[in-house]
């Protein structure tokens, strides 16, 4: 899942690690995660999710 040990890192230091696994639910089974998912995916999820609040804020 994780490649690039600096990205991770990087990715850590912004978002608390706790809020971050809701975003990997769908992408696990039993707490094992599906094959070649990748932390560039669960960063997409939730940036999408970040997105979705800031426009659901303004209505």
């Amino acid at each position: 899942m994780i490649k690039d040990k600096d990205y991770a890192y990087r990715v850590l230091l912004h978002v608390n690690y706790y809020r971050l696994s809701g975003y990997t639910l769908t992408l696990r089974r039993d707490n094992i995660f599906y094959n070649n998912v990748k932390l560039e995916q669960v960063m997409e999820i939730y940036n999408f999710d970040t997105e979705l609040r800031v426009i659901t804020e303004k209505l």
